[in-house]
C-alpha cells in the first residue's frame, strides 16, 4: 500500500530532482494538483525539515529569507527506491489505470527497472 507519508516523500524528492525550490511554492503545487488545500504549512514542513535530517535534501537561505532545498546524491538515491517500489505496486492496478486513462500505460510487473 502506498501510504501518504511516503507519496509525499516520493513527490518532495521528485520535484527536488527537477530543481531547486522553497517550500511555498511545493505547497502551491499540490493546491494546484489537488485542487484544494490538502495539507498544512505544518505537515509540509515537517517532512521537509525530516528529508533534510536524513540529508536526502539539503537547504540554504535564498532570497527575502526563504529555504531553498535541492535534492543530495543520497535523496537521489533514495529518489530511485521509491520510485522502483512504486512503480511496483502501482503496476498491480495496470488493468484499472488503462481502464481510468483510456490509454495503454507500458510495463508490467515482471518488468527490471
Amino acid at each position: 500500500m502506498i501510504r501518504p507519508h511516503r507519496l509525499l516523500k516520493l513527490y518532495l524528492l521528485w520535484v527536488f530532482h527537477k530543481g531547486p525550490k522553497c517550500g511555498y511554492d511545493i505547497k502551491k503545487e499540490l493546491e494546484e494538483i489537488t485542487e484544494h488545500k490538502a495539507l498544512s504549512n505544518a505537515v509540509i514542513y515537517l517532512r521537509l525539515k525530516e528529508l533534510e535530517r536524513k540529508g536526502l535534501i539539503e537547504g540554504s537561505q535564498g532570497s527575502r529569507n526563504k529555504t531553498i532545498y535541492t535534492i543530495t546524491a543520497k535523496g537521489d538515491e533514495e529518489l530511485e527506491r521509491e520510485r522502483v517500489k512504486t512503480r511496483h505496486y502501482l503496476l498491480k492496478f495496470q488493468d484499472l489505470l488503462e481502464f481510468v486513462l483510456d490509454a495503454p500505460i507500458g510495463g508490467t510487473d515482471h518488468e527490471s527497472t
